[in-house]
């Protein structure tokens, strides 16, 4: 019967050790995946300040959507209102009606019109 129980106590003995060694590996493979987690939480956390500062930079170089879109009508109305002055004199677009440089006007107009193109491709992107 004394054998029986050194083995008995060898295996304990053993069971006790391998029971000790797994839960070191454990705990060493729980603090890596908290390591890898940590480092992927900063991962996103730089990526998400980064998105916030890019985001900032588009606001603050972009317009409100009313606002453009008020300004094209203003422009619209104004370029209405010059076309109508160039047709209905177009017979004397010298400029000497009221002492304007000649084609005056029609600058204006052309300046409208890119004007009003820039603001409708700022509009669509």
């Amino acid at each position: 019967m004394g054998e029986s129980s050194d083995t008995r106590l060898a295996v304990l003995e053993t069971k006790h050790k391998y029971e000790a060694k797994l839960t070191r590996l454990h705990f060493k493979a729980l603090a890596q995946a908290l390591e890898l987690a940590s480092i992927e939480k900063d991962r996103r956390l730089e990526n998400l300040n980064g998105e916030a500062g890019r985001l900032a930079k588009v606001l603050a170089e972009s317009m409100p959507r009313e606002l453009g879109e008020s300004k094209f009508a203003q422009l619209a109305k104004e370029l209405a209102e010059l076309r109508i002055a160039v047709t209905s004199g177009g017979s004397d677009l010298s400029g000497r009606r009221a002492g304007k440089a000649p084609y005056e006007d029609v600058l204006k107009g052309l300046l409208l019109i890119a004007a009003g193109a820039a603001l409708t491709w700022l509009l669509k992107g």
